[in-house]
């Protein structure tokens, strides 16, 4: 089968869906399955929610069933709540139920071991041969406020009011940080409308979610955390079509120092690069560089 060719209007499955469904609820309310159903109640996600679950007929108040395949209408989102060794036999069912978009939490892959990097780029390849886009795997998950889509299992996130005034969009290839960021810039008046981690950025990666926001009409600011570039030469031209729509980057890039570089390096399996040659490829691209969350912050309000 060929490969499809990917577009960032594709994302919208992922950023705007219509559908969701719910794999591995759980009718225990401290387990993830559970915590993700309940914080797209929470966020008054404005589509259709499917709990997919074994025997539970009901969960949070939400019909269960028992499958993708059962589920009567179509999915445009699928969120695992699975571990590793189950993501596969999820990734086939979203094949067969066409389903779009996909976003997968579970730690195990290509950041493990070479039976993981076998199993991801296996994953990669059913992927993009059907279509289907992809947050993930080993990620915190994606946040888009308008329409209530809080794909994440973060409690530090669902804290977060998703009210007020919006307007900057946030990719992120360290979870941890990202959520200190999420946090951070609520904290000092600076609402996201979209949050993504991209974990192992396994389909898509940091450029992709970039070129979404740029031609996004509600977003104005791009800003993000970068460990290292998959692909310079589309960021380089997205940056140049940034600044023709007048929509400014903000990107904090790690790796300042060698120990940065190799720990940036140990995450997404990208090159961390000399950082002196980030330095002038922001500088030729006109992207602002950011050394902390706090320039995040203080760049979004200044623009």
């Amino acid at each position: 089968m060929t490969e499809v060719k990917k577009n960032y209007e594709d994302l919208e499955a992922l950023f705007k869906p219509r559908s969701i469904a719910v794999l591995g609820v759980s009718e225990n309310q401290y387990k993830i399955g559970y915590l993700q159903v309940k914080a797209l109640l929470d966020g008054e996600f404005t589509g259709d929610i499917y709990p997919i679950h074994p025997s539970a007929s009901e969960i949070a108040g939400l019909t269960c069933y028992p499958t993708l395949q059962d589920v009567p209408c179509d999915i445009d989102l699928v969120i695992f709540c699975v571990s590793a060794n189950r993501v596969e036999a999820g990734i086939e069912a979203c094949v067969e139920k066409k389903v779009k978009a996909a976003i997968i939490f579970a730690a195990g892959f290509s950041e493990t071991s070479k039976e993981g990097i076998e199993l991801q780029t296996r994953l990669t390849e059913i992927a993009r041969e059907n279509g289907i886009r992809i947050v993930g795997p080993n990620c915190v998950g994606l946040v888009n406020v308008s329409n209530g889509l809080i794909g994440t299992f973060s409690p530090a996130i669902l804290t977060v009011p998703t009210d007020g005034q919006k307007g900057v969009g946030y990719v992120s290839q360290s979870g941890a940080f990202g959520v200190l960021t999420y946090m951070a810039a609520a904290q000092n008046g600076v609402s996201f409308n979209y949050f993504v981690s991209t974990g192992n950025e396994m389909e898509s990666e940091f450029s992709d979610f970039a070129e979404y926001m740029i031609h996004d009409p509600n977003t104005n600011i791009i800003s993000g955390y970068l460990e290292g570039a998959k692909n310079p030469e589309k960021l380089k031209s997205l940056a140049k079509e940034a600044l023709d729509r007048n929509k400014p980057i903000i990107i904090m890039k790690t790796g300042r120092s060698t120990a940065g570089s190799r720990a940036a390096a140990s995450h997404t399996g990208s090159l961390a690069g000399s950082d002196k040659i980030y330095d002038a490829f922001f500088k030729q691209a006109g992207i602002v560089r950011a050394d902390d969350y706090e320039d995040i912050i203080s760049f979004s309000k200044l623009f």
